[in-house]
């Protein structure tokens, strides 16, 4: 299983609610795009402060990278990334950070 993290630096002027609408179309993906296992949202609560500004994260689920892949590149998810998500961020492309990870132990192809 793949777990895609995707941490998320948003423009200090958005508000509560921008936030919760831009959580709610990622959450809700899986309606339109075909093998999202799983979705949850997060706000960090570290008290550390040392997150550069990236205070929000979603983390979906994949069985494998194929999944992923048909994910990455569907329609639905780039329209997404394109009107919903890259205006509300402090800088483009450059606030947001990307993890995935391995969760089964087997090697992916």
């Amino acid at each position: 299983m793949i777990q895609h993290n995707v941490l998320f630096r948003f423009k200090a002027t958005l508000g509560e609610d921008e936030i919760h609408r831009i959580s709610a179309a990622l959450l809700t993906m899986d309606r339109y795009i075909p093998g999202i296992l799983n979705a949850s949202w997060h706000e960090n609560i570290s008290r550390e402060q040392h997150d550069y500004g990236f205070r929000h994260k979603i983390s979906l689920y994949f069985a494998d990278n194929d999944a992923l892949e048909i994910y990455l590149n569907h329609r639905h998810h780039l329209y997404v990334r394109e009107n919903i998500i890259l205006p509300s961020l402090t800088d483009g492309v450059c606030s947001v950070l990307i993890f995935d990870a391995l969760l089964s132990g087997e090697a992916e192809t």
